[in-house]
């Protein structure tokens, strides 16, 4: 593994930490949490974290024996996502044609900080299947004959997956008040009410969802 290697997962890792789930999951507990609120995001967080290093650990050990296997299922994955994220946007554009209400955000009343850590690898878990770089990522480490030093990298893949909740727990930390008048505006905004119908946003989202959908059949994955 060359360093020019290295800077490659580190690319891909950093682009996967940009992934909403998880920072949206430490986001509903800063906003949706009163007591213990910093205890409960750390555990969400170490959950997420568990998760991706579990989960890409297991990856890379049952699927040393094959590259070519793996490279094939990531090319069905690969197709697979692009599919149904363009038919999710088609979907979504469709539902922005009408006005809807908005379903009050809440928080399960079990989530305290020794559950949070199922709750954040929960949504981590759910959202796993869209992680094409994660895939990219296991199949480079495969394809280099990585070997047991895999493991370091993919434990440093998952720290950088969740540097963004990381940086969110702490700059949360150090401005409380702003950050409590911001994310309750957020919720005041975006978090009940009626949404209006939008024809340019419906059709935005169409035309996105078709071009996403499309991808596959344009381009080799």
């Amino acid at each position: 593994m060359t360093p020019v290697f290295l800077m490659g997962i580190l690319g891909l890792a950093l682009l996967d930490s940009l992934n909403p789930a998880t920072i949206l999951t430490v986001g509903m507990i800063f906003l949706l949490r009163e007591e213990q609120r910093f205890a409960t995001a750390i555990s969400a967080i170490l959950g997420a974290f568990g998760l991706v290093f579990l989960s890409g650990a297991g990856l890379f050990v049952t699927a040393q024996w094959s590259a070519t296997q793996i490279t094939g299922l990531l090319g069905w994955i690969s197709t697979f996502v692009f599919i149904v994220a363009g038919l999710w946007l088609i979907w979504h554009g469709v539902a922005r044609l009408k006005p809807a209400q908005r379903k009050e955000i809440h928080l399960p009343h079990w989530v305290s900080p020794g559950t949070a850590w199922f709750f954040g690898g929960f949504f981590t878990a759910a959202d796993l299947p869209n992680a094409l770089p994660y895939l990219v990522a296991i199949e480079r480490l495969v394809d280099v004959e990585a070997g047991w030093n895999a493991l370091w990298v993919i434990l440093a893949y998952s720290l950088v997956y969740c540097l963004p909740c990381i940086f969110l727990l702490i700059f949360f930390k150090l401005n409380q008040s702003k950050m409590q008048k911001f994310v309750v505006l957020l919720h005041e905004r975006f978090g009940k009410g009626e949404r209006k119908a939008s024809i340019g946003v419906a059709v935005s989202l169409i035309a996105l969802g078709i071009a996403v959908a499309a991808v596959p059949f344009f381009f080799e994955l």
